[in-house]
């Protein structure tokens, strides 16, 4: 039996804006506490392969600490571009997740929200303010927010030991 996680690298998937989020949960009071947060952003003018080497440089604090990661998929129904690129970061990122030795869950969107606000259904603002309450934080960019549920969602089916979904 795997030892149950207590640091989580949230991980909302972007090519433009990539959030990342490291969350901890205490062993004492089972509250979560925000260790570091941020936002890769990439030019739209550089090569794919620049923009995944920049995101992965920018995750890398988050990699050194964390015992699980977990990506958010990030679903498109009208831009298949859009949905190109952020599978590209998904993958660069479950890359560096296998060669650091550390865990890649897939995490839907609506099991992010479920782990914030209780239910599968919410906006990004009301997302925010969860978060916030949750890491008693002042975060106000919609991207690491979402990295913030991602690191929480993971943290929760951890301490439940139920899975997130297929790898």
């Amino acid at each position: 039996m795997k030892p149950i996680t207590h640091i989580a690298l949230g991980i909302d998937p972007g090519i433009a804006n990539t959030g990342w989020a490291v969350v901890f949960r205490s062993v004492t009071d089972g509250l979560f506490r925000l260790c570091g947060s941020g936002v890769v952003k990439t030019q739209s003018d550089e090569a794919i392969g620049s923009r995944l080497a920049t995101i992965i440089d920018g995750i890398k604090p988050g990699l050194i600490v964390a015992d699980v990661i977990g990506v958010e998929l990030v679903f498109f129904g009208r831009n298949v571009s859009s949905a190109m690129s952020t599978a590209h970061v998904i993958g660069a990122v479950e890359l560096v997740a296998h060669q650091a030795g550390i865990e890649c869950l897939q995490i839907l969107p609506n099991q992010v929200k479920a782990a914030v606000l209780g239910k599968s259904r919410g906006s990004k603002a009301l997302v925010r303010h969860f978060v916030n309450k949750l890491l008693n934080a002042d975060i106000k960019n919609d991207h690491e927010a979402d990295a913030c549920a991602a690191a929480i969602a993971v943290l929760l089916a951890q301490k439940e030991k139920r899975c997130i979904t297929a790898k």
